[in-house]
């Protein structure tokens, strides 16, 4: 069962137009959204370099 965050956050969903995500380089949980491709790719390499210098990737 969902708890109440998840529901109310489903319910009372912020607007917005970002069509991308990718976690963060922090490994904190959290996630960055970009709206162009560009701008994910970025992220996504951010990622990959923060996955490579823990030895977590190829």
């Amino acid at each position: 069962m969902p708890d109440m965050a998840a529901i109310e956050g489903v319910l009372n969903y912020e607007k917005h137009d970002y069509i991308y995500f990718c976690a963060r380089a922090e490994m904190d949980g959290r996630h960055n959204f970009a709206r162009t491709l560009n701008e994910h790719n970025r992220n996504a390499q951010e990622y990959h370099r923060a996955l490579d210098r823990m030895k977590i990737r190829k």
